[in-house]
C-alpha cells in the first residue's frame, strides 16, 4: 500500500516563493504515475483527505496543533512532550491513517498477532512491511 497526501495545488501556487517550485515538480503527473505503476504491481495507492492535518498532528497521542508554519521543521508536542521532525511525523500519521483500515494484515498477510494466515507465503522475495506505524512513545 502507498499513501500519498491529495495536496491542494492551486492553494499552495498562491505562495509566490514556492509556486515555480510546486509547478516544476509536476505533482499531478507523479500521482497519475504512481497510481498507473501501482495498479500495473498490484499495489494499493490510497489518498489521504486533503485536509488531513499530517504534520501537526503528534503521532503518538494525537494531539493536533493549531498552527505550524512551514518554516517549523520540528517540534514538541505540549501534551505528550514527544520530539517530532516535521516530515517523518507526517509519514507515521499517513502510515497509521493507511493501517487504521487494514485490521492487522501487512504486505505478507500476516497478522498483527503473529499468526500465519497463509502458511504457502514466500517471504524471499516480499517486503515484510511493520504492522504498526507507531514507534514506542513516552
Amino acid at each position: 500500500m502507498i499513501v500519498i497526501e491529495n495536496l491542494n495545488i492551486k492553494g499552495m501556487l498562491k505562495n509566490h516563493s514556492l509556486a515555480r517550485h510546486i509547478i516544476d515538480a509536476g505533482w499531478g503527473e507523479f500521482r497519475r504515475m504512481l497510481e498507473y505503476k501501482g495498479a500495473w504491481y498490484g499495489s494499493l495507492v490510497e489518498l489521504a483527505p486533503r485536509f488531513f492535518a499530517s504534520s501537526k498532528t503528534c503521532s503518538c497521542c494525537g494531539y493536533v496543533m493549531a498552527e505550524m508554519p512551514l518554516n517549523i521543521r520540528s517540534w514538541t508536542c505540549p501534551n505528550c512532550h514527544t520530539t517530532h521532525e516535521r516530515d517523518v511525523n507526517a509519514a507515521k500519521n499517513l502510515l497509521n491513517l493507511s493501517t487504521a483500515s487494514s485490521a492487522g494484515i501487512n504486505a505478507c498477510e500476516d497478522s498483527s498477532n503473529g499468526t500465519l494466515v497463509n502458511e504457502n507465503v514466500s517471504y524471499e522475495s516480499q517486503k515484510q512491511e511493520a504492522t504498526s506505524g507507531r514507534d514506542i512513545c513516552p
